[in-house]
């Protein structure tokens, strides 16, 4: 099954296939296409706002209305805006520190893009590379050429100490084709690469295995501080662009909050929870520091503690939510994440480790019916794994994705009341409260169970 950023990689292939042609080179439809991914109530839609966007159950920020070419206007989360916005378009990405000369794989991405040109002599034969040689911009390069002298100097010397010391070892990176070169900014984003692609470009291009993974590189490397922020439940509009918490302090506080959810199911109320699991995470740390901090106290008074362990819970969970309701602002993270040991690539130039996640949907997310069928299905398959409650909400709300006001009916449903009136887990819980709870138990036991799962899907 495909991971939600594979899906992702996939789409956005497909609709730089549509889009990027001569004909009609513009940034704003590609951009404008992507957006429309997170339009409306569609299965594909639903998709990616449950297990691709952050969500804050706490202050939810109302949708955006955004104009079409049409004379029409789509209905976009605002949270879609900002991530198309912060992560995945215009985010430039920075060189990883074991790459020495070699370029990045959004480097890579425009050097596959550009030895994909219809017109294999001479562009099957582009390279990126570092040079210390004067560039010989020529014919060849045409408007890319143009495009990427512009990138150069709106970058400046604005890029990380990385990229400065291997231009002063290796000298810049150089787009050579034919027999020209011209300068590749040290830093590019994937609007850079889609506006400096020549074009046209092959039929079929995104079809291309190599073009397609050093897409997916691309998009796992873009989405990796968000993906962690996300796990964490810290907001990626406060978190995403500060220094801190780093990417292993943000693995570190992920493994702390799966730690406090597990003993949170044991009946552990939250800061006890949070104060065991921070006092053991810390001791096998060695004793130093655990995401950053020294002492649970520190954690706890510090604006990521804060966070963590408050924002969300007390801010939408009633009283004795805030006691056994998890502090989730956004997906639990599939434990087997942590356990599995990391495989090197050695022939990958990956900026930043692969995300693997667990899909919320079936693959073929396009056909509504299988999505309804397998949510039905499912608590009847394994009958031992779900509880009155959450049997009902899998067949009469989940399966009801693109139907949001069909979902409010059924968990007002005078059955399904009576359910949760009978379990100590939500009894007392009301409103958003409820609906927090609910999403993310179920959410919880999707992914400790989607091995087992996997062949309903």
């Amino acid at each position: 099954m495909a991971t939600v950023l594979q899906t992702l990689a996939r789409d956005v292939g497909i609709l730089l296939a549509e889009h990027l042609t001569p004909a009609a080179r513009t940034r704003d439809r590609v951009t404008l296409a992507v957006l429309l991914l997170f339009s409306g109530q569609s299965p594909r839609s639903q998709y990616y706002r449950w297990n691709l966007l952050f969500r804050d159950f706490s202050g939810q920020e109302p949708d955006q209305e955004i104009p079409l070419p049409n004379g029409k206007t789509a209905t976009i989360p605002a949270e879609a805006v900002r991530y198309v916005d912060e992560v995945l378009w215009l985010r430039r990405l920075t060189l990883a520190n074991n790459l020495k000369e070699r370029p990045g794989n959004i480097h890579l991405l425009l050097e596959r893009g550009c030895q994909l040109h219809a017109e294999p002599e001479p562009w099957g034969t582009a390279g990126i590379a570092r040079a210390t040689a004067e560039p010989t911009a020529g014919p060849a390069l045409g408007r890319t050429a143009k495009v990427l002298a512009q990138q150069c100097n709106r970058l400046g010397e604005d890029y990380g100490d990385i990229s400065k010391r291997r231009r002063v070892e290796f000298g810049p990176l150089w787009l050579s084709v034919g027999g020209d070169r011209t300068e590749v900014p040290e830093e590019m984003s994937l609007d850079n690469v889609i506006d400096a692609a020549p074009l046209p470009l092959q039929p079929g291009f995104q079809q291309d295995k190599e073009f397609a993974k050093r897409l997916l590189r691309v998009i796992e490397a873009l989405n990796e501080r968000y993906m962690q922020l996300r796990a964490c439940g810290l907001k990626p509009e406060i978190w995403l662009g500060q220094e801190r918490p780093s990417i292993n302090q943000l693995a570190e506080l992920r493994s702390l909050r799966l730690a406090v959810q597990r003993l949170e199911q044991q009946g552990i109320a939250l800061v006890p929870a949070y104060q065991q699991a921070f006092a053991e995470g810390l001791a096998e740390a060695g004793g130093k520091k655990l995401g950053g901090f020294t002492s649970f106290e520190e954690f706890f008074e510090d604006a990521v503690g804060v966070e963590m362990t408050r924002r969300g819970s007390m801010a939408a969970v009633g009283e004795r939510g805030r006691q056994t309701a998890f502090a989730s602002d956004d997906d639990a993270e599939d434990e087997r994440m942590l356990e599995a040991d990391e495989e090197d690539d050695a022939d990958s130039n990956d900026d930043a480790g692969d995300e693997q996640e667990d899909g919320f949907y079936p693959e073929e997310l396009d056909e509504e019916l299988d999505i309804k069928k397998t949510f039905t299905s499912l608590p009847n398959l394994f009958p031992h794994q779900f509880t009155p409650v959450m049997r009902h909400y899998f067949q009469k709300v989940l399966a009801l994705g693109g139907e949001p006001e069909r979902q409010n009916a059924a968990l007002s449903d005078p059955e399904f009341q009576a359910a949760v009136a009978a379990d100590a887990r939500y009894r007392d819980l009301t409103g958003d409260g409820l609906q927090q709870a609910l999403f993310q138990d179920a959410e919880t036991l999707i992914q400790r169970n989607a091995t087992k799962w996997r062949s309903c899907w």
